[in-house]
């Protein structure tokens, strides 16, 4: 039976506070003991709803996510793993070309270049102002497949793919460009967040002082057709070229009849150069002349470094 201790006086209500057990058991602990009988019910029920109503929360969340899995997310995926399986592969360029779209082509041209070769120019167009792309490439003359060239396109860029002074048996009728190899790379948006005025201060190459002198004129072999064409480069970007390559398309009127290609080693900031190249060929009309870099600025391989452990302008990681 528990004293009642209302009746007691302060002084005895005071030896009772006091007491302590030598055991350690204390007055305070009794009473904890006897709250924690008295409301053990009231505890376990409270637990009870705490832990149904966690359950309710993430069960509803579970059940709320694979119904929308179910009804949208599945048919996402879907279409994802076909784009994928198209593309040929399965590993990391083949999940980056779903974002990009094709190269659009343009036809395939044959020049006549000299005894009995000709020239193959290809016109391609990469839509993608984020995306550029490296591969081999080859072409289907008749029924003859040629070798395989290496190529880029950059983000944004129309270009002509060459294969220049190749033999066939005849003049060719038709030719189909093909890739093989191809990979997609999606530019670094972060170290390079306008991609025009990084490729224009880098491509900062000028070509001046244009000279077309035609076979007939120039006077350089009786035996061939020999025709010269003399420019200046002028490099006013910030960065060495270990080699800037060049391709050289020559025009009467709006028809492509010439082309060739020619590449300067070591081409210094701030430099320019006189440069000479000779076309095999017989052009008896010039209008346009076109030379156009052909480098790939993606690429850290193609700048030369300005001493031994640094270069000139620190290109950033493009990709």
């Amino acid at each position: 039976m528990s004293e009642d201790l209302s009746n007691k006086s302060p002084l005895e209500k005071a030896r009772v506070d006091q007491y302590h057990d030598l055991e350690g058991l204390s007055i305070n602990k009794l009473q904890f003991g006897l709250w924690l009988t008295e409301n053990k019910l009231k505890l376990l029920k409270g637990f009870s709803v705490f832990l149904i109503m966690v359950s309710i929360i993430t069960w509803g969340y579970t059940f709320y996510s694979f119904g929308y899995y179910f009804i949208v997310g599945a048919d996402q995926d879907n279409a994802l793993a076909a784009q994928i399986v198209q593309s040929g592969t399965i590993n990391h360029s083949a999940v980056l070309s779903v974002s990009a779209q094709n190269l659009r082509q343009g036809g395939t041209l044959i020049l006549d270049s000299q005894n009995g070769k000709y020239d193959l120019v290809a016109s391609i167009e990469n839509p993608n102002p984020r995306f550029w792309a490296s591969f081999d490439y080859y072409f289907v003359v008749d029924s003859t497949t040629t070798e395989k060239l290496k190529g880029f396109i950059l983000p944004g860029e129309s270009k002509k793919l060459l294969m220049l002074g190749r033999e066939f048996s005849g003049r060719p009728n038709t030719a189909q460009l093909v890739f093989s190899d191809f990979v997609w790379a999606r530019v670094n948006k972060k170290a390079i967040p306008d991609w025009t005025k990084y490729k224009n201060s880098l491509l900062n190459i000028e070509v001046a002082d244009k000279k077309f002198v035609s076979a007939r004129q120039s006077g350089l072999s009786d035996k061939i057709s020999l025709s010269q064409l003399a420019f200046t480069v002028a490099n006013h970007s910030s960065f060495n070229y270990l080699k800037a390559n060049f391709d050289v398309l020559l025009y009467a009127g709006p028809n492509l009849i010439g082309a060739d290609q020619f590449s300067l080693d070591s081409l210094q900031s701030g430099e320019t150069r006189g440069v000479t190249a000779n076309f095999l060929g017989q052009f008896n009309r010039v209008d346009t002349i076109e030379v156009v870099p052909n480098i790939n600025i993606l690429d850290p391989g193609n700048f030369l470094k300005f001493n031994s452990t640094e270069t000139l302008h620190e290109l950033p990681k493009a990709y």
